[in-house]
């Protein structure tokens, strides 16, 4: 431990205010990929037994939903690569955010 925080005390003023905001952003995640799939029958499809098959048809939607969510990812990870030349990543990056976080109110 004693390591971690001596590693932590030595590392670079932008380094540190990063870690908060990974430390949040996986948290948020692993909460998604835990209860995505238990959401989207019971809040979405109002399936509420886990044996009925309108469960098992929303735990399929959940399943579909993240194939889609990896494979727009993966293609717009690609067109940032030829985006790249074009745009500074300062500003890809605050466009990305500003895009995650409307996807994110929408959500509620």
């Amino acid at each position: 431990m004693s390591e971690i925080f001596t590693a932590f005390g030595q590392m670079p003023k932008r380094m540190k205010q990063l870690s908060a905001v990974q430390f949040f952003t996986w948290m948020g995640l692993f909460c998604m990929w835990i209860f995505f799939s238990v959401a989207v029958p019971r809040a979405i499809l109002g399936a509420t037994d886990t044996d009925s098959l309108l469960y098992k048809e929303g735990v399929n939607l959940a399943n579909d939903c993240f194939a889609s969510y990896n494979l727009v990812a993966f293609f717009v990870a690609m067109s940032f690569l030829w985006l790249g030349r074009k745009v500074s990543a300062k500003k890809i990056h605050f466009v990305s955010l500003l895009l995650g976080g409307l996807g994110l109110s929408s959500v509620g």
